[in-house]
């Protein structure tokens, strides 16, 4: 690709996207429209549409068009927020803003506009805008917003970048479109809240991936991520275009230094890296396309902010003749990986992959063509937005213009709503379920309860086995905080029976003080409403209370129940897709791997049943023998005695390897500019456990590149070599296991100890000194210069590390000459050790 020939990009770009699109199957018949199949989550394919939006406008290349049209607007869910009912298992507030930013994008771009009876591409957004301010938790760490919607998903008590990033740069992005200050305010009241916790450090604008609620925040997850850095990087741009401030200045320069220096290093040949993962080779399905987002985030910045431009435009032209060389591999030999500081297809492929490489590539586009910068409600911009989208009030606005948000109380009756229906999802996952939701005319029958519970907010029948009395109680306790205090309840006439409203909590007893409401009575056909007259009686028994509790029924449907269950259903609708907060809780065995335990003494069919494998008789079948017993007579250990011996003055080394060193570098976990000591390696968890010490070990030396000073207990004869060659330092010292366990809690200098070369004075921040050798053999070790030993300024000018032999040239004392007594004592002491 020719990276000045604009027919060259758009030639390489065309055949990028067309791959990119390959992976898509929602155009298919019998497929869901915006889903892309497994392992790929929603939210890519949210950002892989936005991306299509720009395709088009880099190149004029309509082809996909409709698909991608049809999946942006397929995927808005019921309430045109973006929050489908098959995604409530895996859908977070970054999922959701991700969509949300293609929606913005086609509005910016001015992508076709959906049709009538469609919502606009800008209400979209200002929908899901609407429902995250809504989200906003000031109940934990001060503020921001959780990584995860709903509570039963993994991620919930995590607040991170991306999540509040997002809302940030949806805020931003929204505000200069609308021209609406309200939308500046979210953003810097966003910005400030995340500035002042553990996750953004101002002074080297290191953007911290996220934190722990339960810690209320007061530390962070220090993995560094492109995509972080990129979300406030452009929402600050948008701000600046919109504002004017040097304050948005001052932090584009901040982030977008930080940006370069960390993700474009020089040793790399100054192109993208995802420095987390890919120079470890262990990025999951979607890291590799994080670089996209920053390419794409850095565009729009150049875009709003042309002063940062050539800066910026200067590293993506090498990554993008690096991410063109990349796109040569697969059976078409066209497929990208995501190495880009190599043209050698690196073996990797996939949506990250093809999504980063198209990013890459067709932003060069504006260094070959005059294309317009995004576009607002002023300059052009044809989408028309809808204030209140997403607050059930569409059309309002509240008192000061901002877009009203949903601000009702919680009531009890909620409360227990959501009581009820964790049990319900939990009764669901045991099988306990076993009957549908929301079907009229239904009436407790024998072994089953139905369960009704009615308020402002929502009405739902549920059915539960009567058997599982626990289940029971929690249910019922939940439907009396539920029913107390609230307006009056509706219900079937059908003789003696009430709707009871419970004033405690359901017990076991039979005989509890209940209330009963049987005054002012008015009857609607069937109906009736009971009002606040409230007398005292004896609780009926358990079943017939739980048949009157089936009586109480709805007044009206509610739509917005069945969505809110729909979590629960199994929905045949559209393939279900579950993320994981962690890794650790997506790893299994491979196939194969684990072979069942045989299950002795389990009857025949368990494989070893009946005699359990031990025979029919003897000893051995009656109970345990020991492995070495020898039917009573002599022990074979005694009669032939036991073979060979531990050492018990051997040493276990730690192996660290050059490559593994060369890789936390380049992640960023190590400091090539410190001395690198056991304290640093064991702390950036290089290295897990030390036992007597570490030895330094040149596996795959040639991936060294960068020069240190690293301080270790061994090193073999070419790891120093390897070391060197790249122009660093090998130092060798002693250390015992106290000293390592100080060395790691900081008590004792690493380095320096009273016959260092560079002997210190005792420091006050450490408690003790380090020790040196006192064995011969490690001595001998310590001095020699060829291990890189640390005592090796000892030694004289031609003398050897041994402590036996002096120094050649030195002469040879003739023992016959020597009469005297004091001379032949003088020779001895020479000849000492000590």
């Amino acid at each position: 690709m020719a990276l000045s020939d604009a027919d060259s990009i758009r030639s390489t770009a065309s055949v990028v996207a067309y791959d990119l699109m390959s992976y898509y199957t929602g155009n298919r018949t019998g497929d869901v429209p915006g889903n892309l199949p497994s392992p790929y989550y929603w939210w890519e394919a949210g950002a892989m549409f936005g991306e299509m939006v720009e395709y088009w406008y880099y190149t004029g290349d309509t082809t996909y068009n409709d698909e991608v049209k049809q999946a942006l607007l397929h995927q808005v869910g019921d309430d045109k927020d973006y929050m489908p009912r098959n995604q409530s298992k895996s859908l977070g507030n970054d999922d959701q803003v991700f969509w949300a930013f293609s929606a913005m994008t086609a509005a910016e771009l001015k992508f076709e506009d959906p049709g009538d009876g469609q919502p606009s591409w800008l209400s979209l957004a200002q929908a899901v805008f609407n429902e995250q301010a809504s989200r906003w938790d000031d109940a934990t760490c001060g503020g921001g917003l959780r990584w995860q919607i709903f509570t039963f998903n993994a991620g919930y008590d995590y607040k991170n970048a991306v999540s509040n990033g997002g809302f940030f740069q949806l805020a931003a992005r929204l505000a200069r479109y609308t021209q609406n200050q309200t939308y500046v305010d979210w953003a810097e009241k966003t910005w400030e809240w995340y500035a002042g916790t553990p996750l953004l450090e101002t002074d080297n604008w290191q953007v911290n991936d996220g934190s722990s609620t339960q810690k209320n925040c007061s530390d962070a997850s220090q993995l560094q991520w492109t995509y972080n850095y990129g979300v406030f990087l452009a929402g600050n741009a948008y701000l600046y275009n919109y504002t004017g401030d040097a304050k948005y200045m001052d932090r584009i320069d901040g982030l977008l230094n930080s940006t370069l220096e960390r993700f474009f290093p020089d040793k790399m040949g100054g192109v993208m890296v995802e420095v987390t993962c890919e120079p470890l080779g262990n990025c999951n399905n979607d890291q590799p396309a994080f670089k996209a987002f920053l390419t794409r985030w850095l565009v729009l910045t150049a875009q709003l902010v042309p002063e940062v431009y050539d800066r910026i435009f200067e590293y993506l032209r090498k990554s993008a003749a690096g991410a063109a060389g990349q796109c040569s591999g697969g059976e078409l030999g066209r497929h990208c990986g995501r190495e880009w500081n190599s043209t050698v297809w690196d073996g990797t492929s996939g949506v990250g992959e093809q999504m980063s490489a198209l990013a890459i590539i067709q932003a060069m586009m504006l260094d070959t063509t005059e294309l317009a910068a995004p576009v607002g409600a002023t300059t052009g911009g044809t989408s028309k937005g809808d204030p209140s989208a997403g607050t059930g009030t569409s059309g309002t606005t509240g008192s000061n213009g901002m877009p009203a948000v949903n601000t009702d109380k919680i009531t009890t009756g909620d409360k227990a709503g959501a009581g009820i229906l964790t049990a319900v999802g939990m009764a669901r996952e045991m099988g306990l379920v076993t009957a549908g939701w929301l079907q009229d005319g239904m009436h407790s029958v024998d072994r089953v309860i139905d369960v009704f519970v009615s308020s402002e907010k929502f009405a739902f029948i549920v059915f539960f086995r009567l058997s599982y009395h626990s289940l029971q109680d929690f249910l019922f306790s939940s439907i009396s905080e539920a029913l107390e205090n609230e307006k009056p309840i509706v219900g079937d006439i059908d003789g003696s029976n009430v709707c009871w409203k419970e004033r405690h909590v359901i017990g076991r007893s039979h005989t509890s003080d209940r209330r009963r409401e049987v005054g002012g009575v008015e009857t609607v056909g069937k109906k009736i409403i009971r009002h606040n007259t409230i007398h005292t009686s004896t609780m009926p028994p358990r079943l017939d209370l739980l048949s009157r509790a089936s009586l109480c029924r709805p007044t009206a449907p509610h739509s917005s129940v069945a969505s809110l269950l729909q979590p629960f259903l199994k929905s045949a609708q559209q393939p279900q897709q579950q993320r994981n907060a962690s890794i650790l809780s997506s790893l299994s065995d491979n196939s194969g791997a684990y072979n069942k335990k045989i299950r002795r003494g389990r009857g025949p069919s368990s494989g070893k049943g009946k005699t359990s494998g031990r025979g029919h008789k003897g000893q051995k079948a009656h109970g345990k023998v020991p492995r070495n017993f020898n039917g009573g007579q002599t022990p074979e250990e005694v009669v032939h005695g036991v073979r060979g011996f531990e050492n018990q003055h051997s040493i276990e080394m730690t192996p660290l390897n050059i490559n593994r060193l060369q890789a936390w570098i380049d992640a960023g976990r190590l400091d090539p500019n410190q001395p690198i000591t056991l304290r640093e390696l064991a702390k950036s968890r290089c290295i897990h456990g030390i036992k007597d010490g570490i030895k330094l070990l040149a596996r795959s030396s040639e991936k060294l590149t960068t020069p240190v000073d690293i301080v270790v207990s061994r090193a073999s004869a070419s790891a120093i070599a390897a070391i060197e060659a790249a122009g660093g330092k090998v130092t060798t010292r002693y250390y015992t296991k106290p000293s390592i366990s100080r060395v790691r809690r900081g008590e004792t200098d690493p380095i320096y100890s009273i016959q260092s070369a560079e002997p210190t004075t005792p420091r006050p921040e450490f408690k003790y000194r380090l020790p040196d050798p006192a064995s011969r053999k490690d001595i001998e070790y310590y001095r020699d210069p060829a291990h890189r030993g640390y005592l090796s300024h000892m030694l004289q000018e031609g003398q050897g590390p041994s402590l036996f032999f002096k120094t050649p040239g030195q002469g040879r004392v003739d023992h016959k000459k020597v009469t005297s007594k004091g001379a032949k004592s003088a020779i001895k002491g020479e000849n000492r050790v000590w």
